[in-house]
């Protein structure tokens, strides 16, 4: 599984570009992490670490091994490193969660990079030290405080928990809290336990909202390994669904790409009001519905009451 990119950008939900990788391992996630942080630096973005100084540590070791200049970095102003333990400490107040304090600790300096022209990336797992402790509740409010920040301030955000941590049948409702706060969830060969799906994200009616979509689902199915003819016939079928939904139902739309096994299921819904009765509407092909039957195994288009849902299948497998 590679992270390289996990998100490019993402629809209009909450934190659009807000990705949660759920690992089994502590080298799989320094390694992967690594990778995040190469990508963004090596295209010239500010990135902020919020890590275990052992985590920051050693995927600096990686990033350094790929040929990003980490020092230069530092002195630039570019790469900022945290202490997540710390860190969360400055942001409790009296035990609890201080708002006001995230603003200050985190909103910041994020605020104050974006101020300096940079594109913004951030890596964060002191939602991951709460989880540990037994303090679900306090971590879906900072990942909810994450999302609060983005409603005003565009950047990438990656946070990640170790499937071990959250491996219970009495986190499960949490689990899934977790995973809502998320436009895109990554997870190593197995899946992560409850993950409502791979990608879950809804697109304002835009007409750049296409080719959004299409780059987060070609991101997503590259930070899983898969081959380049896959993400290719993929994102192809997304761009089509997706600029059938903006340009001819004329609404936004919900993307949703799911794995079971070794199928992979892609479907987009848009949200074109019933006129006539079900009998009456007739449901608009995409234009590009050649490429799409040539790409995936089956495809098809639905009739729903509140627009229509399209979906196409495609095999993983060797």
């Amino acid at each position: 599984m590679a992270i390289a990119s996990p998100l490019e950008e993402a629809g209009t939900g909450p934190c659009a570009e807000h990705a949660v990788l759920f690992y089994e391992r502590e080298s799989e996630l320094t390694a992967k992490l690594a990778e995040y942080l190469a990508e963004g630096l090596s295209r010239g973005a500010a990135t902020v670490v919020i890590a275990t100084p052992e985590h920051t540590a050693a995927s600096l070791q990686h990033v350094r091994a790929s040929g990003v200049n980490v020092p230069a970095a530092l002195h630039e102003g570019r790469l900022h490193l945290l202490d997540a333990a710390d860190t969360l400490a400055a942001l409790t107040v009296d035990g609890e969660l201080d708002p006001d304090a995230f603003e200050r600790v985190v909103g910041d300096l994020l605020r104050a990079l974006a101020a300096e022209g940079f594109e913004l990336c951030a890596y964060g797992e002191m939602v991951s030290l709460l989880w540990d402790a037994g303090n679900c509740g306090a971590a879906i409010e900072l990942e909810t405080m994450w999302n609060g920040l983005a409603e005003d301030l565009s950047f990438r955000l990656l946070c990640a928990y170790s499937t071990l941590s959250v491996d219970g049948h009495n986190q499960r409702d949490a689990l899934e809290q977790v995973c809502s706060l998320h436009s895109a969830v990554l997870a190593p060969a197995g899946d992560a336990p409850a993950a409502p799906g791979l990608i879950r994200a809804e697109f304002d009616h835009d007409v750049s909202s296409p080719a959004r979509a299409r780059r987060l689902v070609e991101a997503a199915l590259r930070a899983e390994g898969h081959s380049e003819s896959l993400m290719f016939g993929a994102a192809l079928t997304v761009g089509e669904l997706a600029s059938n939904a903006v340009r001819h139902a004329g609404t936004g739309f919900a993307l949703t790409v799911l794995r079971s096994g070794e199928t992979l299921r892609i479907e987009v819904r848009d949200f074109a009001p019933e006129e006539g009765g079900p009998a009456a509407r007739q449901v608009r092909l995409p234009h590009g519905l050649g490429l799409i039957d040539a790409s995936a195994a089956q495809w098809g288009i639905e009739p729903s009451a509140d627009g229509k849902l399209a979906w196409a299948e495609f095999h993983t497998g060797p």
